[in-house]
């Protein structure tokens, strides 16, 4: 009972309406929900994400049905498109995004409105003991904070500005996962991204 963090994706299948409290995805991806938060007090947060819009909700099931808590973490309820993408955000993730929306330094009142989108992810795949290389560029208003998450420790980061590029030498094959999240303008405008990088034997 409590958290739960699990790998799970999904897009919508129609627009969902900024004061909507179900999940409008596909049947299976219904029912995988469900039986996922299947035990008393169990409940996980997702992002939903589309190219305009970004949203972290809160999910849990009461008497077999998924119940979705809006605007969670400091983020607001919008209306999301059909086809915007839902993912589960792991607590780490909820987290740092709460943490840049409550300590973000930006200009106060004067803070520009250019919200923060991902302009481009380049994370391709690696072979074992070869140095491997990968970027995220995001565009907005600056400046941009960027943290990454639940990063392999063979990677290295560095960020200038609204890039941050990756480095490192991967030591064992394995498919990696970890997400890199952006703020800007004071913290009211967030977007994350996880990335997947595939690591080969040689």
């Amino acid at each position: 009972m409590g958290y739960v963090t699990e790998i799970f994706g999904a897009a919508l299948n129609q627009s969902m309406q900024k004061d909507e409290t179900t999940l409008p995805v596909g049947n299976a991806a219904y029912a995988d929900l469900v039986a996922l938060l299947s035990k008393e007090g169990d409940y996980t947060y997702a992002s939903l994400k589309s190219e305009s819009t970004y949203e972290t909700v809160k999910l849990s099931v009461v008497a077999g049905t998924l119940v979705v808590e809006r605007a969670q973490e400091g983020t607001e309820a919008v209306k999301h498109p059909c086809g915007t993408m839902v993912c589960l955000v792991s607590p780490t993730t909820v987290a740092a995004i709460k943490a840049l929306i409550c300590e973000y330094d930006c200009c106060e009142d004067e803070c520009p409105c250019d919200a923060v989108t991902l302009g481009g992810m380049w994370t391709p795949d690696g072979t074992v003991n070869h140095k491997w290389t990968g970027a995220v560029v995001f565009s907005g208003a600056q400046p941009i904070t960027i943290s990454m998450l639940d990063t392999p420790s063979w990677i290295e980061a560095t960020i200038e500005g609204n890039v941050l590029t990756m480095t490192g030498t991967p030591t064992r094959a394995d498919t990696y996962q970890f997400t890199v999240v952006a703020a800007n303008c004071n913290g009211n405008n967030v977007v994350g991204k996880q990335a997947t990088v595939v690591i080969n034997e040689e």
